[in-house]
């Protein structure tokens, strides 16, 4: 496709508008797509067991767990 040179491994490549519309699905290489969810996935799996304790609030311990900084990973997830 290109002529140039060719640039180091992690450096952007620099095309013309042309070649970017031509090539733009080699120029992009995109993430794969999540997989996507299915209502009833886990209707095979019974109901739950005890659908109270989704609504209980969390004991004083747990909810020092979830709001310190160590719960939340320090990097987003893709």
């Amino acid at each position: 496709m290109g002529s140039g040179p060719a640039t180091p491994q992690g450096s952007p490549r620099v095309v013309n508008v042309d070649q970017a519309r031509t090539n733009l699905s080699r120029l992009m290489p995109l993430a794969p797509l999540l997989p996507q969810r299915i209502p009833g996935r886990l209707r095979s799996q019974g109901p739950l067991r005890n659908p109270g304790t989704l609504l209980e609030p969390m004991a004083a311990e747990e909810l020092a767990i979830w709001s310190s900084d160590d719960a939340a990973p320090s990097t987003p997830q893709r």
